[in-house]
């Protein structure tokens, strides 16, 4: 017989390492292999219109959070829905077992955590990748290296909004909606992705990203009026599993495409086809709003 457990987990806010008031909840269910998560967290100091939710595992000292998607703002609350395999958790190695808590984590240093174990929890423990194991001979040789690629990945990552008019010049520019919410939308591939910030890279290989980019043949970068720019993958909203799908995969939020038949919108004979997007944490350009540029390859 298969496992059943359902269980509810109280959401704290951890301020300078240390536990503070309650602010929501994770409400857990594991039927049939299956673990379906529910988040509702309550924090009027977020402005986010989304935060991303990571499950932890300790390990060598750390926790590290494995993403699971990201909560969306529903008036004064951030929510998310998302199920997983209960043997490959948010399709990591690692099992629901494995699993000791839920951690919210802004750009910002937000902590917001729920904790299944009984061991200490400090938020500097908090990361998501592990450190390399390496030799000391090996450390020694790959310093000689270490600045110049550290430079390098600093520049990548913080470089967006400098290199955006560059990306403008080089990159394919569409005008896909209707309106100026988002707008100056470039298409890319999943390779361009190496071009932004260390927590975007992953969705390199996102299979809800991929089969989007093998679907139409593109990616979608742009700015969002709210001033942050926008990653957006290219698919279609008829139904319920399109939308649970997309936020199980970290694009919570849809944008409906015009009816035009320009690149991208192909495939937009019901009116369902659009961008499942998240918001990036870099600011982007916000006034003025560029025209459209025609001429732009």
């Amino acid at each position: 017989m298969s496992e059943y457990r359902r269980f509810i987990s109280y959401i704290y806010n951890y301020h300078n390492g240390k536990k503070r008031n309650n602010c929501g909840f994770v409400k857990v269910e594991i039927r049939n292999d299956i673990c379906r998560l529910g988040v509702h967290l309550e924090a009027k100091e977020l402005t986010y219109q989304e935060v991303p939710v990571y499950g932890f595992v300790r390990i060598q000292g750390k926790a590290l959070g494995i993403r699971m998607g990201s909560a969306s703002r529903r008036g004064n609350a951030w929510e998310m829905q998302v199920s997983t395999p209960s043997d490959h958790f948010a399709s990591s190695e690692y099992t629901m077992a494995d699993i000791k808590g839920i951690w919210i984590r802004t750009e910002t240093g937000d902590n917001f955590i729920t904790v299944w174990d009984d061991e200490v929890l400090d938020p500097d423990m908090f990361v998501t990748e592990l450190p390399a194991q390496e030799s000391e001979e090996e450390a020694e040789t790959e310093a000689l290296d270490c600045g110049e690629e550290l430079h390098v990945q600093e520049d990548i990552s913080q470089s967006l909004l400098m290199r955006w008019d560059n990306f403008l010049f080089h990159y394919p520019q569409i005008s896909p909606f209707d309106d100026e919410e988002i707008y100056q939308c470039i298409c890319i591939a999943p390779k361009d992705l190496s071009f932004l910030p260390r927590e975007e890279r992953q969705f390199a290989v996102n299979p809800f990203l991929r089969e989007g980019y093998e679907n139409y043949g593109h990616l979608l970068l742009g700015c969002h009026a709210q001033g942050r720019y926008i990653l957006a993958v290219p698919g279609e909203n008829k139904e319920m599993q399109d939308k649970h799908l997309a936020r199980m995969c970290g694009f919570p939020l849809f944008k409906e495409a015009r009816k035009t038949r320009q690149t991208g919108t192909e495939k937009n004979e019901t009116g369902k086809f659009g961008y499942w997007y998240h918001f990036l944490n870099e600011e982007c350009p916000s006034s003025p709003k560029p025209e459209f540029n025609q001429g732009s390859r």
